[in-house]
């Protein structure tokens, strides 16, 4: 990986739309004393789904992974998927 404090890991969540979700997951990121940088999050109706988005900016890659199987555990939990980026250079 290139340097940490550039990188970005990304994780996309599809589970059930449980209520108890999001601080599940918000609270995986909160033990490991993370502060997610963005998440976003639709509920859809129509197929009872919940998708999450949630960006930590300076993450090792092995943190991510353990991470991303953390997430995986919630029986609500249908699919995880990790991905890290480089993140845009900022304007000054």
């Amino acid at each position: 990986m290139s340097s940490p404090d550039r990188t970005t890991a990304v994780f996309t969540i599809q589970a059930a739309a449980d209520p108890g979700v999001l601080p599940q997951a918000v609270g995986l990121f909160a033990k490991h004393g993370l502060i997610p940088s963005r998440w976003v999050g639709n509920a859809h109706a129509g197929d009872s789904r919940l998708f999450l988005t949630i960006e930590v900016d300076g993450m090792a890659e092995d943190v991510a992974h353990r991470l991303a199987n953390g997430l995986r555990s919630p029986l609500c939990v249908e699919t995880v998927v990790m991905d890290s980026r480089a993140a845009l250079a900022r304007r000054a």
